[in-house]
């Protein structure tokens, strides 16, 4: 009974974390409550979750050790270039020195314990007890990093004089540095997209950056369509899109949770 509900606990956290959030509080009320750090399907935080629950049974039994061992990498040698290619497709593309990096990782974790030997010798918990240390350093710098976002956005209203309505950053793949900052404003929605190891040099440099604005006719058409969507949506904003896929004068939405 326990396990179960630490279980469905840390189910619940890991909702809250992402930009989607969870309905915590329902039936008593329908509001989606999201802390923004982590982006909705975030490929690092499962790697560093699920990879040490494959170590500890790789290495769980010795007779089968090099067997298990060569079987995981193999699974496992192909993600990286898997992820970089829906990452294209969505707009979020991989560096190949990323992949590249996640293909020696992957390497080195499940087969150099093997080749030295000392992998048999690390209990099953502590296996599971590591992934869980490096989750919440994860889930700690993510904090850091949507601290550091939320400051720029808010910067940039300032800067930009804007009448802010409500304002976020959201995370955005494939890494803790790329962050999309959200303004509403009376007017319509401003976009900045920021790459945090990138610091401006100046509050003008700063200003002239790519940045997006979407007219408030647009947002309340998606607004009204998110609404259909996601029933209830009092705490879902929602960025209107132009679309060159649709035809003029319409535009393609993107719902977010956007307080």
């Amino acid at each position: 009974m326990r396990s179960t509900g630490l279980g469905i606990l840390s189910h619940i956290l890991l909702d809250l974390v992402t930009t989607f959030g969870t309905m915590i509080w329902s039936p008593l009320e329908w509001s989606r409550p999201a802390w923004d750090l982590i982006f909705i399907v975030d490929f690092t935080l499962t790697a560093i979750l699920l990879v040490p629950q494959l170590l500890a049974w790789v290495y769980a039994n010795p007779e089968k050790v090099k067997r298990r061992a060569l079987g995981m990498w193999l699974v496992f040698m192909p993600t990286p270039f898997l992820i970089a290619r829906i990452g294209a497709i969505v707009g979020a593309p991989i560096s190949d020195p990323v992949v590249l990096t996640a293909v020696v990782i992957f390497a080195a974790v499940f087969l150099l314990p093997t080749r030295f030997g000392w992998g048999v010798r690390i209990q099953h918990d502590k296996w599971n007890r590591a992934g869980f240390a490096a989750a919440l350093i994860y889930v700690a710098c993510a904090l850091y990093a949507h601290h550091v976002a939320l400051a720029r956005i808010r910067k940039f209203a300032e800067l930009d004089h804007l009448q802010v309505e409500s304002i976020g950053a959201l995370p955005l793949p494939p890494s803790l540095w790329h962050w999309d900052g959200l303004v509403r404003t009376e007017r319509g929605v401003y976009e900045l997209r920021m790459d945090l190891s990138d610091k401006p040099a100046s509050d003008t440099d700063f200003l002239t950056r790519e940045h997006h604005y979407y007219p408030r006719c647009a947002v309340k058409f998606v607004y009204r369509r998110c609404q259909t969507l996601a029933g209830s949506a009092e705490s879902f904003v929602v960025l209107a899109i132009p679309g060159h896929t649709v035809p003029p004068g319409r535009y393609r939405g993107r719902c977010g949770n956007f307080r």
